[in-house]
């Protein structure tokens, strides 16, 4: 079964709105959770090359969410009624400015594990079961 956006209640079209953003990066966090739980069995090596392209086609996304991310926070700096709840003396719009930077730098580093994974992915593709060896076990 295939698990579209839409069949979770967030249609990609929209609309969007914080609680539906958060909805899905919700979504995401049971996501990977469940992945992390779901590949320790060592069926899944059947899976390892749609898994990791899949991961990889993943954190590609994640650059663009990330990108969309810092230029918001960008954007909510220059906005006037911007508090820091950390008090008076912290200026929000450098709050702002270090949420931006910090979402270029993991794009940054993001790049290295998207590579990395289409190179494991890349790889994976070569690996399958001997069935020549698999009857011979069952023969035993």
């Amino acid at each position: 079964m295939h698990i579209t956006t839409t069949r979770l209640g967030l249609p990609t079209d929209g609309p969007h709105t914080p609680d539906t953003v958060l909805d899905a990066a919700r979504a995401l966090v049971d996501l990977v959770d469940y992945l992390g739980r779901a590949t320790t069995d060592p069926d899944t090596a059947d899976a390892l090359d749609g898994l990791l392209i899949n991961l990889s086609d993943t954190t590609r996304g994640l650059d663009q969410v990330l990108r969309q991310i810092s230029t918001a926070a960008r954007r909510v700096g220059l906005e006037p009624r911007l508090r820091d709840d950390r008090g008076e003396d912290v200026d929000p719009a450098d709050t702002a400015e270090t949420v931006a930077d910090a979402a270029a730098e993991a794009r940054i580093r993001l790049a290295a594990v998207t590579t990395a994974l289409r190179d494991a992915a890349s790889a994976a593709t070569h690996l399958g079961w001997d069935v020549d060896s698999a009857e011979d076990d069952e023969d035993d």
